[in-house]
């Protein structure tokens, strides 16, 4: 753990606590502030967020595919999406009498189930140890296959402000019983991400610029609202992003139609994934055929084309469910560089300026320093003086707000992250 020797000692979970009116728990607000990146963390950009936090990390590096799904998932689990099942934004399950089953992640209906989230996420692993949990927008499901579900649920509302977020948070931070006001709440705020993949990544750009204010002024605001509730104490604020975002362009374009050819790419039967395209065909020859001429277009074009086992290596997933792999990962698929773009010209005949979109993107090799996201953390558990840590992988976010709000390891499921390592976060 990079960042193990900048905690100070917290009291047990036990341990009764008071902000002077009410008794409180240790508590943990977990903010995730979509497509972030490291490079926007500056005094100029976001002047609360870059001066404020006890400890910042160079970077965090998030799970390959860099996509919002996969990774907020793996944030709340600690496991790869090759172990939690969240491979992509939006893909198929082949069932066993080889029909098909989408996940869509803009849809509840295509999403919510909880069969295919798998690994148990913070809030549950809270709700177990018997700490009160929030989620505000964050994806995942309201209840898992298990039948787990966070004490206050505030489901995704397109068009919902910053303002409105606060508000939420600080109802929940007002309950008056300790038993109900969450221990734990994870806050998804998606200004940065929307203005981003509209106009590119350039902060210069008024959108993008007006976004970073607006997520910074929240910050500002959730820092000021625990204050005034003389829980400065008690509460440790945790952000992260997801992802990081990258220029496209419609000089970097790979035309599925084109590379397939019209005969085999009317043989596709399902595609997965977004850059990349996870290619299912509806026979075997076709996806013979499709192989054969897409490795040779790959030798001199922008792409890899990876069969699955060879993705999940690729892509660091440690020690897959076969389950996941064999339902899930498509047996063939097109990995572009990154800003590259995969479309057909179909797509293309879409946007009426001949403009390729989205003008910013994600979802390529978690590695690229484009893709990194950003870490920072404020509380009573981190030392006072500024400290900037070195790179560490999403995954280990998990094991650092299990130790924040105290869960006996007893309750702790496991994660790709080694528990043994954990002790040495307290002293």
């Amino acid at each position: 753990m990079v960042w193990a020797q900048q905690l100070v000692f917290a009291p047990a979970a036990s341990t009764p606590l008071s902000n002077g009116t009410h008794p409180w728990r240790r508590s943990v607000i977990l903010v995730s502030l979509d497509g972030v990146r490291p490079a926007y963390l500056t005094p100029e950009l976001l002047p609360h967020l870059s001066q404020a936090p006890a400890l910042v990390a160079e970077s965090m590096r998030p799970v390959s595919p860099s996509l919002t799904f996969p990774n907020h998932w793996s944030l709340l689990t600690g496991v790869s999406p090759g172990r939690h099942g969240i491979v992509a934004n939006d893909f198929h399950r082949i069932l066993r009498d080889k029909s098909s089953e989408a996940f869509f992640y803009q849809d509840p209906a295509r999403s919510w189930n909880g069969s295919w989230w798998g690994a148990e996420p913070l809030w549950s692993v809270a709700e177990r140890a018997g700490q009160s949990s929030a989620v505000l927008a964050w994806p995942g499901p309201p209840i898992t296959s298990h039948g787990e579900r966070p004490r206050h649920f505030q489901r995704y509302v397109k068009g919902w402000s910053t303002a409105d977020r606060l508000r939420t948070i600080e109802r929940w931070l007002d309950m008056g019983s300790v038993d109900e006001r969450p221990s734990l709440i994870c806050a998804y705020v998606p200004d940065v991400d929307a203005a981003a993949h509209g106009a590119g990544p350039d902060p210069s750009d008024p959108s993008v610029a007006a976004a970073l204010r607006a997520v910074d002024d929240f910050i500002a605001a959730l820092l000021r609202s625990i204050a005034a509730r003389n829980a400065s104490e008690l509460v440790d604020v945790v952000v992260v992003s997801d992802h990081g975002m990258t220029q496209t362009s419609s000089k970097r374009l790979i035309y599925l139609d084109e590379a397939l050819g019209a005969e085999l790419y009317g043989e596709i039967l399902t595609r997965d994934g977004w850059p990349s395209a996870g290619l299912r065909f509806k026979s075997a020859s076709a996806q013979t055929a499709a192989r054969d001429r897409l490795r040779k277009l790959a030798k001199a074009s922008s792409f890899q084309l990876l069969d699955a086992e060879p993705l999940a290596q690729q892509w660091n997933w440690t020690a897959p469910d076969e389950h996941v792999m064999r339902e899930r990962v498509a047996p063939l698929w097109m990995v572009p560089d990154v800003g590259w773009s995969i479309t057909t010209a179909a797509e293309m005949a879409t946007f009426s300026d001949g403009v390729y979109s989205p003008r910013g993107n994600h979802g390529y090799d978690a590695r690229h320093p484009d893709m990194q996201a950003i870490f920072a953390a404020h509380g009573p558990s981190f030392r006072r003086s500024a400290q900037r840590i070195p790179p560490f992988r999403n995954l280990e976010v998990h094991g650092l707000v299990n130790e924040l709000l105290g869960i006996p390891a007893r309750h702790r499921p496991p994660t790709e992250v080694s528990h043994s390592s954990l002790s040495a976060l307290q002293r």
